[in-house]
């Protein structure tokens, strides 16, 4: 039977090298949209076994750790740049939208050639080491962290689901049912179970796998968070013109928000 530490090494192997490989498909394409969500999918499961790593391998790894972390922040907000651009031109029209277009595409290229200048910097750090990890401390370090997320889950959940305005905790929540969906891929089946059951006790939907719930409600969470950005975007232009854009987003985002709330009831 494989050791705990085996299969983690087994499992930290193919997420680095899928890494590699997406990483050089988007240097290839980076305007690539599939290619774009591949390797940042990709690297949310490398970052789930890094975080899963005990203290000791995190600080050897720590500019590899911070290398990817860094790749992905660029790439996200060029990604958020791409959906308020999107978001815009469904409402917006005539000068308006080409004043707004134009400053979000000069916001996302920077963003992309930034990205880009760390994409080429991951692609040539050396491969992470797994040496010394052993079976008691990777334990120990997976049902910390699956506790934690659990727990901020348990914190934050309740508080999102009973206010719309409750913007910064939603976009908190969000991330941790998205890391706790990723570390449960990491995790094996027998540590991971008492965490899943946990999960679907909190969110209250137990007639469907967890990971499925927490996919589901990731999405939902995400849908009104990019309406978030988008008014927050608009709100800091301070144009009058963009006023009824704001209270478009806005009647749109209750009505996301009404559903989530309902779901979360039922």
């Amino acid at each position: 039977m494989m050791s705990l530490a085996a299969l983690f090494a087994s499992r930290f192997e193919k997420s680095a090298q899928r890494v590699r490989e997406r990483l050089g498909a988007y240097m290839a394409e980076p305007e690539n949209e599939e290619k774009l969500h591949d390797v940042r999918t990709s690297l949310r499961r490398l970052d789930a076994s890094f975080l899963l790593m005990p203290k000791k391998l995190r600080k050897r790894n720590r500019r590899q750790i911070d290398a990817l972390k860094q790749f992905f922040r660029a790439n996200s907000r060029a990604r958020d740049y791409d959906i308020m651009r999107g978001r815009m031109a469904a409402r917006a029209q005539g000068e308006l939208l080409s004043q707004l277009a134009d400053a979000l595409d000069k916001k996302r290229n920077a963003e992309v050639a930034r990205a880009l200048g760390m994409a080429r910097l991951v692609s040539a750090l050396p491969a992470a080491s797994l040496e010394g990890l052993g079976d008691e401390e990777l334990e120990s370090r997976m049902d910390e962290v699956a506790g934690r997320l659990v727990g901020k889950i348990k914190k934050r959940f309740p508080v999102v689901a009973a206010n719309r305005g409750a913007v910064e905790e939603l976009h908190e929540l969000r991330k941790d049912l998205k890391k706790l969906r990723y570390v449960f891929e990491v995790m094996p089946a027998g540590l991971k179970k008492p965490y899943e059951k946990k999960a679907s006790k909190i969110l209250n939907r137990k007639k469907k796998p967890v990971t499925q719930e927490l996919k589901e409600l990731q999405d939902a969470l995400g849908a009104m968070h990019d309406i978030d950005i988008t008014m927050q975007y608009l709100a800091a232009l301070g144009k009058k013109t963009a006023v009824s854009l704001i209270e478009s987003e806005k009647v749109e985002r209750d009505e996301l928000f009404s559903k989530f709330a309902q779901s979360f009831r039922a």
